[in-house]
């Protein structure tokens, strides 16, 4: 796109969050693995509801039985209060996994990044420098989007500790005066 048409849409709404399931199955595809639907929008960093879903279904493989609640609980019946819990019971790991996700893509952004401000202070090529700056400017687009997911994640993950924290200190505080 970049090339052909020579401009770059920074006002698109939503990016491909590019997350990859290590072996997708149809199953994956049922919970929601499908680019176009696995998106994280561009103005707030906000992460699609099925990203959330196929981090979740995926990181349940190990726990098969509870993957198949998941899963029933998603696809079968569509049973929303199940799904929350879920979700809310793996909200950290969920988060731990993404924020990995994010954090290495916005490393290997910042490695394009450098290498074309390599590239335009060295290039004398001028056709092909004059496409550098669309690509830049590319880059620096989804460097700002994957910011602000980062500070969707981080923020998902302190208030859930906050939460844990308040519970933990509720749960010491109804002592019975046993100790």
């Amino acid at each position: 796109w970049l090339i052909v048409f020579g401009f770059v849409d920074t006002e698109q709404p939503e990016i491909y969050c590019d997350w990859l399931a290590t072996n997708p199955t149809q199953r994956h595809v049922d919970v929601g693995y499908d680019t176009e639907r696995m998106v994280f929008r561009t103005s707030d960093g906000a992460i699609s509801q099925p990203v959330w879903d196929v981090v979740l279904y995926s990181i349940l493989e190990q726990v098969p039985q509870i993957q198949d609640q998941f899963y029933d609980a998603l696809v079968v019946r569509k049973d929303v209060a199940m799904q929350q819990y879920l979700h809310q019971r793996y909200i950290m790991e969920t988060s731990i996994i993404l924020r990995k996700h994010v954090v290495r893509t916005l490393q290997e952004l910042q490695q394009q990044a450098d290498r074309i401000a390599a590239l335009l202070l060295e290039e004398n090529d001028t056709a092909r420098q004059s496409r550098l700056p669309l690509i830049q400017t590319h880059v620096q687009f989804l460097q700002a989007t994957y910011r602000k997911v980062k500070l969707q994640i981080d923020f998902r993950m302190q208030t859930e500790l906050q939460r844990r924290k308040e519970s933990q200190q509720d749960n010491d505080g109804d002592g019975n005066g046993d100790e």
